[in-house]
């Protein structure tokens, strides 16, 4: 049987046994992440067969395995670090194994653990001109830009009136 276990961040220690789909995602979650770069339904985890399989829902911040951002539904297998935004989930489990062993003659030379270097965190985000109007789910986006647009506009359009107004 595979798990997943939430290995930094809010819900650090947490396990969940993968029996069906198991949604990723900070409301209304199999696995709710508290942390608010984690998009309301950001992943889906799947068992197909013996092995897991990771789709990103078209989440903001996106979700990476072992570091490298995913563009399509990607294959897991024992060990791997699943990262919706600032959390990390690991997966575990016998079964995965054997269903992702890799023949003798194309397996990579073992790496010792204590050879691997650290994956680079991610770059902080840029702070928000106005963090009121930051982002507030899935679906909105930072209206500042819009706002300003529209100030911009209306400022023209007024100077426009007096300028001929007063000829």
């Amino acid at each position: 049987m595979a798990m997943l276990t939430i290995t930094s961040g809010g819900g650090l220690g947490t396990v969940v046994d993968v029996l069906d789909e198991v949604l990723l995602g900070r409301d209304n979650a199999s696995l709710g992440i508290g942390d608010t770069t984690v998009s309301r339904r950001h992943a889906v985890i799947r068992p197909i067969d013996d092995r897991l399989e990771v789709e990103d829902l078209g989440s903001v911040n996106g979700t990476r395995v072992n570091g490298i951002r995913i563009r399509a539904v990607t294959r897991l297998k024992d060990g791997d670090v699943i990262e919706p935004a600032q959390d990390a989930v690991t997966v575990a489990g016998e079964q995965l194994v054997a269903a992702t062993a890799v023949t003798p003659h194309l397996a990579a030379p073992a790496v010792p653990q204590a050879e691997l270097a650290p994956l680079p965190s991610p770059p902080p985000a840029p702070p928000l001109l106005w963090p009121a109007l930051g982002r507030g789910g899935i679906a909105s986006r930072n209206v500042a830009p819009t706002l300003i647009t529209v100030a911009v506009i209306v400022g023209v359009a007024i100077a426009l009136l007096v300028y001929f107004g007063l000829r």
